[in-house]
């Protein structure tokens, strides 16, 4: 089997799994949003990878700069991001998770295990993100408090206002 059949098959198999009607397009690329979010296949024949860039969520402006900082440190080595690479738009404010997903050798089978894979690791990222904005705006919220009942100190150190753990 081509590897363009190939893609088809695997296309084929997640619409049987979910009910969707995805198609490839003239690039053999293909899109579906996976629990609000974005998820965008791209099969390289030639390469035998298939590059799946699916998008988590903004960083709220209130984590800025220090959370780029941990996006970046997370990719060292993909270690902290089981394969995957974080990038972000300064545009959008907007994370989003790129992996390269072999396929030589790989059944249907075998390529919606490691998408599902993918997604649960996009879901851990996503939630670590989240969790990160909501900590900003509690941290904000808090400040204001202070500086309304005049209990406040000072400035919030901006390493306080964006620690989160990132492990």
């Amino acid at each position: 089997m081509g590897m363009s059949s190939q893609s088809e098959a695997y296309v084929q198999r997640l619409n049987e799994i979910t009910g969707l009607n995805l198609l490839l397009n003239a690039d053999q690329a293909t899109q579906f949003d996976y629990l609000g979010r974005p998820v965008l296949l791209r099969f390289m024949p030639e390469l035998s990878v298939c590059v799946v860039h699916v998008q988590l969520d903004a960083l709220a402006e209130s984590t800025l700069p220090a959370a780029l900082a941990d996006l970046l440190e997370a990719n060292f080595m993909l270690s902290s991001t089981c394969g995957g690479a974080l990038s972000w738009s300064q545009e959008t404010r907007m994370v989003s998770m790129n992996f390269i997903l072999p396929l030589a050798d790989t059944d249907t089978e075998g390529f919606i295990n490691r998408l599902n894979r993918i997604l649960a690791v996009t879901d851990e990222w996503t939630r670590r993100i989240r969790d990160r904005n909501g900590q900003a705006v509690e941290s904000a919220a808090r400040h204001l408090a202070d500086l309304r009942d005049g209990s406040a100190v000072g400035p919030l150190d901006r390493q306080q206002q964006n620690q989160m753990i990132w492990a």
